[in-house]
């Protein structure tokens, strides 16, 4: 049975642009489609992805939106991406699904419904065709986004940000707290070009880059208040194992849960083993210098942490505060959890593809069971 949707991203367009389109429409579906399984193994049976409850659909006529528009209320949040054209505002079939937008878009405005909008313009003339709530949304000319090799890696960045405030606590935040960790030695300058490519993204503004590392300021107590709305960026250099402040920095966001991207940017062929559980955590390498692609897995992974809280909305008893975990816990980060009585309480612990850990799921429930509060410790799949 297809389970109802979680997030859809519904990308709206005139058949004429198809071309000015095809760019946005791969951006798009990379940056929420699930991670690309090996053609080699992807035979075996494998656990079920939070990221395959995400859909992106074209629309590109009328009845592709009546078709679309009959399971709509089905789905818990929706994103409208629209390029905006002369072709689309005076095709009278198109005319009736951005009337059918902006109506959505009006209610979930006054009743905080799971609406969203995104949209760019190619032609300045169409933008006086268009409904009044689309001018009150600040339609921006799609150059606003820079060159047009990057335009659509921009495009998908954004709409990643506008559903995780769909999906987050609190849509009117727009502030998502980007923690990178680095080595002075030989990361300052990477961690410069990350700090330059978040600047230069629209909307991104408001995000909080912490890179003076070692100042003196408590980190450890920082990194905890900000579990579960921080991404924690992990640029692994030469000299990043070799520093204990990197080393500090990683192992409490690991034990806190949060949403960790690693950026791979060793530079010798051959790696010694690590102590480190860099391979738990999705890893990006910038051989081409597209830095985007760093935003784009932390977004991505913050975003699935919001996804799998939704998952546990469906699942956990009513009045049930449960706590979601991106990676299955160790006992010492099961032990910190405890130590922290300011953390909200929670009797429910969820975590994804645990049973593919079976030894170690089993040993960490028994754990939880024999102590006290007594912890539920479930597969995020298990309770679908």
């Amino acid at each position: 049975m297809k389970l109802t949707p979680l997030f859809r991203l519904t990308f709206v367009y005139h058949p004429k642009n198809q071309k000015e389109a095809a760019e946005c429409v791969l951006a798009l579906s990379r940056a929420f489609a699930p991670v690309s399984k090996d053609p080699a193994v992807s035979n075996l049976d494998t656990p079920p992805d939070v990221w395959d409850r995400v859909e992106v659909k074209s629309i590109t006529s009328q009845a592709a939106w009546n078709e679309l528009d009959a399971g709509e209320g089905l789905t818990r949040k929706t994103l409208y991406v629209v390029l905006v054209t002369e072709q689309l505002v005076d095709d009278p079939g198109m005319t009736l699904v951005l009337d059918s937008i902006a109506t959505r878009i009006n209610e979930s405005a006054k009743t905080g419904g799971g609406y969203g909008l995104l949209a760019y313009s190619l032609s300045t003339i169409a933008l006086k065709k268009l409904p009044p709530v689309f001018k009150g949304r600040q339609v921006k000319n799609i150059e606003s986004l820079g060159e047009d090799r990057i335009i659509a890696h921009k495009l998908g960045l954004i709409a990643l940000h506008r559903a995780r405030l769909l999906l987050g606590e609190n849509e009117k935040s727009e502030t998502l707290k980007l923690f990178i960790s680095h080595a002075k030695h030989d990361g300052v300058f990477f961690a410069r070009a990350l700090e330059n490519c978040i600047k230069d993204i629209p909307e991104l503004d408001a995000w909080y880059d912490a890179q003076n590392l070692g100042s003196g300021d408590d980190w450890f107590t920082e990194i905890r208040e900000a579990a579960g709305s921080c991404v924690f960026v992990a640029l692994r250099t030469n000299a990043y194992e070799l520093r204990s402040v990197c080393l500090d920095e990683f192992m409490t966001a690991y034990s806190n849960g949060m949403p960790i991207v690693v950026v791979d940017a060793l530079m010798q062929p051959v790696s010694a083993p690590s102590s480190v559980p860099f391979a738990s955590v999705p890893n990006v390498r910038i051989d081409d210098g597209n830095t985007y692609r760093v935003l784009t897995a932390a977004l991505r992974e913050h975003l699935r942490l919001l996804l799998m809280r939704s998952v546990a909305g469906e699942c956990a008893p009513v009045g049930s505060c449960p706590r979601v975990w991106l990676r299955l816990p160790t006992l010492a980060a099961t032990k910190l959890a405890f130590a922290f009585p300011s953390l909200p309480e929670s009797r429910l612990w969820l975590v994804p593809k645990a049973q593919t850990r079976q030894e170690e799921f089993s040993a960490l429930r028994d754990w939880l069971a024999q102590n006290s509060p007594p912890v539920a410790l479930e597969y995020v799949e298990s309770l679908r």
